[in-house]
């Protein structure tokens, strides 16, 4: 069976997508601003916000107050994705460092 080189395009290969929904899962709601902390162009930031949106795995606010604040959340379906992406992500950290740890027992 071959490995299809074409998989479908889903939000979960834009850059920087795994990243931001998994750094979201620890809080109810975060500003834009903080999450571009992570991100430096603001522009790859807000499309790839609007991926999500469109996708309905976060919400987000209208800009309010003073300084026009937006805010972003997980959307229920975008919580348990989150999760079982840092699920993931964890089991492969574990792996990594069975991994180096074999190949050092294995030298000494």
């Amino acid at each position: 069976m071959a490995l299809d080189t074409n998989p479908p395009e889903t939000v979960l290969y834009k850059r920087y997508a795994v990243y931001v929904l998994v750094l979201m899962l620890d809080s109810d709601k975060c500003k834009l601003n903080e999450i571009r902390g992570y991100i430096k162009s603001y522009s790859t930031l807000v499309d790839l916000i609007e991926s999500l949106v469109q996708s309905g795995l976060v919400k987000k606010s209208e800009p309010v107050g003073r300084y026009r604040t937006t805010y972003v959340s997980l959307t229920d379906e975008g919580r348990e994705i989150a999760a079982l992406l840092k699920d993931a992500n964890d089991r492969c950290s574990r792996l990594d460092r069975c991994s180096q740890q074999s190949q050092e027992s294995a030298k000494a």
